[in-house]
């Protein structure tokens, strides 16, 4: 069982280090022209697809391999499936936090008002970054392999243990 939870942490790792690679593809946004610099931007779009092909494929090898243990089952029985869970865990808490003002400098600067480029290509990194780790890190496989518990889930949890205990007792 530990080996299996050591071999999905390797996977799971090896996928956000992936997702990180296809977000370096922003800071190659202004020189990557297809008309000056063909090769470089040739090289973005395959930095970009690499990184999140190779990144959604680790993250499904790692959920394959938690996805029968006992400790997964019970995170799928009570909680909510990752897309869904906003700060279900520290690590996407913060994801989930620096997200809004990444998107909103994202707007602003495109729609609204003029920003530096630097600005822009730092708010739009944030972003895809902290895209990637809300569905990583808020995610069941992240929660059982790294054993987080959620808070809010504890309560139902307990819920669910005093009725079992109380039809134990009625033998029912």
């Amino acid at each position: 069982m530990e080996k299996k939870r050591q071999t999905a942490r390797i996977f799971n790792d090896a996928s956000i280090g992936f997702f990180l690679l296809s977000s370096l593809v922003v800071p190659l946004l202004p020189a990557a022209d297809t008309e000056k610099h063909p090769a470089l931007a040739i090289f973005a779009g395959g930095l970009f697809w690499i990184g999140l092909l190779w990144g959604c494929f680790l993250y499904y090898l790692s959920y394959r391999k938690v996805k029968k243990t006992r400790s997964y089952q019970n995170l799928a029985a009570t909680g909510r499936i990752g897309a869904l869970s906003f700060g279900s865990t520290r690590e996407g808490l913060i994801a989930d936090i620096v997200f809004i003002p990444g998107i909103l400098l994202s707007i602003l600067g495109t729609f609204f008002m003029v920003l530096p480029s630097a600005v822009m290509l730092i708010a739009m990194w944030v972003t895809i970054v902290s895209f990637y780790g809300h569905f990583v890190f808020n995610g069941r496989t992240y929660k059982c392999i790294h054993k987080r518990k959620v808070k809010r889930y504890r309560a139902k949890e307990k819920r669910q243990t005093a009725d079992t205990e109380e039809q134990l007792e009625e033998g029912v």
